[in-house]
């Protein structure tokens, strides 16, 4: 546990000693500025419906300009340093684990503060306590799986960096139209559920008027399928690839 705690303390030094966090904050904020500034009254799920996919995207981002943080030479030092790959992998999963809780804390705080400035006068109906509950749940299981996913993008598995962008491109496509290309094309359900449901979301509500605590806690708990079996496709997959 100390050694994850010192790994942790050094990933946490290392990218905010950086640039990197910069870009993807200042793209959270003004799409969520953007969301909650278009004339009143706006739709309250379907925002944060639109929330959780911009929160998706933007993780996605996090965690793969995260893979570019540390170099090669460094990287090995630390892994002699712990005696442990496998740890080490571990501790930038649950790095980008505590990235993501801010990412979808911002998020959720974004409609909160929109209703007490609009006085409850922004959305189609009162903002509530339940409201805050399951947006922040959707949004931090959008956003682990997003950053997971993008961390899987990793230069030792994908070495040409134009393949690099290309996949992701092809994701962020798959992820954002995956409810339509399903609808459209019935069989490529069997290839499109390795990708994370997170269009998916609008229609997982039976009632558009209130959130289920219980359908809220069953997509958490899927979402946060996709992040452990990304994560642990990648570990997989850097111990047996070397350096």
């Amino acid at each position: 546990m100390k050694t994850i705690n010192e790994l942790l303390s050094y990933h946490r030094l290392s990218y905010f000693h950086s640039s990197r966090f910069v870009m993807p904050l200042v793209w959270l904020l003004l799409l969520q500025l953007g969301i909650y500034t278009t004339p009143r009254p706006i739709g309250l799920m379907d925002s944060i419906f639109m929330s959780c996919m911009y929160t998706f995207l933007i993780a996605m981002w996090v965690g793969l300009s995260y893979n570019n943080l540390e170099d090669n030479i460094s990287e090995q030092l630390m892994i002699l340093r712990v005696k442990s790959d496998t740890l080490y992998y571990l501790s930038i999963a649950l790095f980008l684990l505590f990235l993501s809780t801010i990412i979808s804390l911002i998020s959720a705080i974004a409609p909160l503060l929109a209703a007490i400035i609009s006085q409850q006068a922004l959305f189609d109906r009162p903002y509530e306590a339940n409201d805050f509950l399951c947006s922040l749940l959707l949004l931090l299981a959008c956003a682990c799986a997003g950053a997971s996913l993008g961390s899987l993008l990793h230069p030792r598995i994908l070495k040409d960096k134009k393949l690099v962008l290309l996949t992701a491109l092809f994701l962020v496509v798959f992820v954002s139209a995956r409810l339509t290309m399903i609808r459209q094309y019935p069989l490529s359900a069997f290839v499109l559920w390795v990708i994370p449901p997170v269009a998916d979301i609008t229609k997982a509500y039976p009632s558009s008027a209130a959130f289920s605590r219980l359908i809220t806690i069953q997509l958490f708990g899927s979402f946060l399928l996709y992040t452990a079996a990304f994560s642990a496709i990648k570990i997989g997959l850097l111990k047996k690839i070397k350096f």
